[in-house]
């Protein structure tokens, strides 16, 4: 059989970068991440992926002043898009695959209102070990799980007035759907 192409889509969390600038409760929002699994042979999957999110909230207060407060908004933007390599082991309906993801985040934050402010941008890299299992329901769609060990780490540009550096280790859980044509 020759490789196998189709979308997937994995629903997890996003909380690599979010936390880092944040004091909004968005950390642990669950985000789909859309996938391309691209099966090369039996035993070997690449597979891109981009997912983010963008969350824009405005506060608005009278508190029995005429004409009110101005109101004041905040934005949020997170993305990630990289990809994966996996070896595979089937038994009958069962796949367990194992390798590794690689990825560019890059989260934004800003504020606007009486005073504006604009975070600055945190791009990051993150690499995670990475095990899964998944069961073919048919010849076209796939239901599975993957666990992964995540490397992530950040800095902001040399170029941007204050320096926000770090990285973190955490785990991670996905469920995921693959479809193929």
């Amino acid at each position: 059989m020759g490789p196998r192409v189709g979308p997937g889509v994995a629903f997890s969390d996003v909380s690599e970068l979010v936390t880092v600038l944040s004091d909004d409760a968005i950390a642990a929002t669950l985000v789909p991440g859309v996938l391309v699994p691209i099966e090369v042979s039996r035993h070997f999957r690449i597979e891109p992926e981009i997912g983010g999110f963008r969350n824009s909230s405005t506060l608005s207060q009278s508190l029995g002043i005429p004409g009110g407060l101005p109101s004041s908004t905040q934005a949020y933007t997170f993305l990630r898009a990289g990809t994966g390599a996996f070896l595979l082991t089937s038994k009958d309906r069962v796949t367990v695959y194992y390798g590794g993801r690689a990825a560019y985040l890059r989260y934004t934050q800003s504020a606007s209102g009486s005073s504006s402010y604009t975070y600055p941008t945190i791009p990051g890299k993150m690499f995670a070990p990475a095990v899964g299992a998944e069961f073919r329901l048919s010849d076209y769609f796939r239901l599975g799980g993957e666990v992964q060990l995540r490397f992530t780490s950040w800095e902001t540009s040399s170029t941007s007035p204050s320096t926000i550096t770090g990285n973190s280790v955490s785990t991670r859980g996905s469920l995921n759907m693959r479809f193929y044509f």
